[in-house]
């Protein structure tokens, strides 16, 4: 049920920025994510709304509606095509990045949310406790 990842969540643990960043092509990304300073998750039925809230800079807000394919143009112009979807008690997301496959699988474990995103055989791992 996506209402689980609903809430104010602050950033414990960060694994494989570097490695995956450098992997996808935009090693600056590996510095932004260190200054996230929370991410809210709001679920609304089948619409989950993230926002990732930056220190210093304007937040970054992706809206997905749960088993609806949803396409949009990232930063660079690439068309991005992805789809989300519970798996049990896992929410994923599936998607492209022009040529490249990524996926983000996101889960509760001892109360933390657990966001794992990989591409091109690399993962970043963000581990996450509620604010």
């Amino acid at each position: 049920m996506a209402q689980a990842f609903a809430g104010v969540w602050k950033i414990q643990k960060i694994e494989g920025a570097e490695e995956y960043f450098n992997a996808i092509g935009h090693a600056e990304m590996a510095k932004d994510i260190a200054n996230i300073t929370e991410i809210e998750v709001q679920v609304d039925g089948k619409t989950v709304t993230t926002i990732s809230k930056f220190e210093g800079k304007d937040n970054k807000v992706d809206i997905v509606v749960l088993d609806e394919t949803t396409e949009k143009e990232g930063p660079d112009g690439v068309k991005i095509v992805s789809k989300a979807y519970m798996d049990g008690a896992t929410f994923r997301q599936e998607g492209s990045a022009g040529n490249d496959n990524w996926k983000v699988i996101r889960y509760i474990q001892d109360g933390a949310s657990i966001s794992e995103i990989i591409a091109k055989g690399t993962t970043l791992k963000i581990t996450m406790v509620k604010a």
